[in-house]
């Protein structure tokens, strides 16, 4: 979608109430302005989906009363339960991802990586690989069937 159309046409409602914008963005709620419930659904959403913060997705219903509340309470039992978690482990699992090519060194010079950046990044790749293969294992039994 072009910056300045509204979903609905450049003459449309959605576009008549948002004039003053540049651009489609979505107002959100910080984590940290969070208070009292709102600051409660984001530290599960944090834990309960295992990331390091809330999605911007999240952040925008938070700002619409009622919104995030409604949504968390009727994804919420699926989280906390682990329904969602496996079900998710189980889609991923059957998922074949291509592994891509090595990207060149001539590649990695153009991008003005030299020797020890190429190094640094190999290295580092080397130690991700090697703990996302630990982890994998480490899932609970009734993640891996």
């Amino acid at each position: 979608m072009r910056a300045g159309v509204g979903c609905d046409g450049p003459d449309g409602p959605w576009r008549r109430r948002h004039a003053s914008r540049d651009s489609l963005v979505l107002a959100e709620l910080r984590e940290a302005d969070a208070t009292g419930e709102i600051a409660g659904i984001y530290a599960e959403i944090r834990r309960l989906w295992a990331v390091p913060y809330v999605s911007s997705l999240q952040r925008h219903l938070a700002t619409l009363p009622g919104w995030l509340e409604w949504a968390w309470a009727m994804l919420g039992p699926a989280f906390v339960s682990g329904l969602a978690q496996t079900a998710a482990w189980r889609a991923a699992e059957g998922v074949a991802v291509p592994r891509l090519p090595p990207v060149s060194r001539d590649a990695l010079r153009v991008w003005s990586v030299d020797q020890a950046g190429e190094a640094a990044i190999r290295a580092r790749w080397s130690r991700r690989s090697s703990a996302s293969r630990s982890r994998s294992k480490a899932r609970p039994a009734a993640m891996r069937t």
